[in-house]
């Protein structure tokens, strides 16, 4: 590949792929589509890396002209990871990013007379509530959405199935990143980790439960690296990617609360709180009355924290599986295996009690 234009290399997800594409390929031309250049951290400015300033919002990407044109005939490839993913944001914010500053990629990438390659990164979570099997595939449906960020990703998601008949697409759907399974690190904290903070003073008799939902969570270093192989060796025009744990290597709610009660149970900074409660598992049409009767009748607080647990939480309550079978022979093949969700987790809590929650510290 001639050059590879990625967006969002300030995020999570951009930084992981970022650091595995200039290890898997020291020579290769990298162009960072970033809004604040001074965000882009020291160790990827290297020779052969070209941040550039700009704006997926803006017209023409906010590029100058006499930069635009040379970038369009240099690109043969682009990766786009940004995106608004605050689960609370208003739908038009989300909107704003999400699909809109995607179409406005998506027109520069018609310019692009070189491109080979252009994989749209997105959630494992545009099926919103629908319960079932999540295949491998584009598919379209009429559920409800938990969170703005789900909904405007699946109709980023529609946006690029428009141009697949003439441009060289393929989307990669990610689950729930958490932290690196190797010492459990977070570079990013986010609703899930909000929720193992305060879980033991979590003051809520009932949770959402299927039996059959998965809690799947993946680890950020495998999701770099298996995106970074996609990009360079597996892409296939057409294809969707799930990166996702499934039933494979998800666990159960059950198997979560009893982790983290067994973490909180024996770390210095956390046996002064257990016992903890075990919350009462409940269909999702009970917890939602529960959430109902309590904005009626409860406090400011618990109403505060309820309309953050209903972000995410209600999915606890859905039979939904991410299929992942095809993505995992394809990642396997190439000696990229998948860690499992509860020991991604359990290093994760631990690296967070030992750093109290501090991104910036290792233990």
């Amino acid at each position: 590949m001639a050059g590879l234009l990625l967006t969002g290399a300030t995020g999570l997800v951009g930084g992981e792929i970022l650091e595995r594409l200039l290890a898997a390929r020291p020579g290769l031309r990298l162009f960072l589509l970033v809004r604040d250049p001074e965000k882009v951290p020291s160790r990827f400015r290297v020779p052969q890396v070209s941040v550039l300033a700009g704006d997926l919002t803006a017209p023409d990407l906010g590029i100058a002209p006499h930069s635009r044109s040379p970038l369009e005939r240099t690109v043969t490839g682009i990766v786009h990871c940004a995106a608004d993913s605050r689960l609370a944001a208003p739908l038009e914010d989300s909107r704003r990013v999400n699909v809109a500053g995607t179409a406005n990629l998506l027109r520069f990438a018609e310019n692009c007379p070189r491109l080979t390659r252009f994989l749209h990164v997105s959630t494992a979570w545009v099926a919103g509530r629908s319960p079932g099997s999540i295949p491998e595939a584009m598919f379209s449906h009429n559920a409800r959405f938990s969170n703005s960020h789900q909904q405007s990703k699946y109709e980023a998601e529609l946006l690029v199935a428009g141009y697949a008949s003439h441009l060289p697409l393929a989307i990669a759907r990610i689950s729930t990143i958490i932290g690196d399974s190797r010492d459990g690190h977070v570079r990013q904290f986010h609703h899930v980790h909000a929720l193992m903070k305060v879980f033991p003073k979590l003051l809520i008799p009932v949770f959402p439960f299927h039996e059959d939902a998965i809690v799947d969570f993946v680890a950020a270093d495998w999701v770099g690296e298996a995106l970074a192989y996609l990009v360079l060796h597996g892409f296939h025009a057409g294809s969707i990617y799930h990166l996702s744990a499934s039933r494979r290597a998800g666990m159960t709610i059950g198997e979560l609360i009893a982790e983290t009660q067994r973490i909180f149970a024996v770390h210095p900074s956390t046996q002064h709180l257990v016992p903890i409660p075990t919350p009462r598992m409940v269909p999702l049409p009970e917890w939602e009355e529960f959430v109902e009767r309590t904005r009626l009748e409860g406090s400011r607080q618990m109403n505060d924290l309820l309309r953050a647990l209903q972000l995410f939480l209600p999915h606890l309550g859905i039979p939904q599986t991410v299929e992942n079978e095809r993505t995992l022979g394809v990642l396997q093949a190439a000696g990229i295996g998948l860690p499992r969700s509860r020991d991604v987790y359990s290093k994760v809590l631990r690296w967070c009690l030992d750093t109290a929650w501090n991104s910036e510290l290792r233990p």
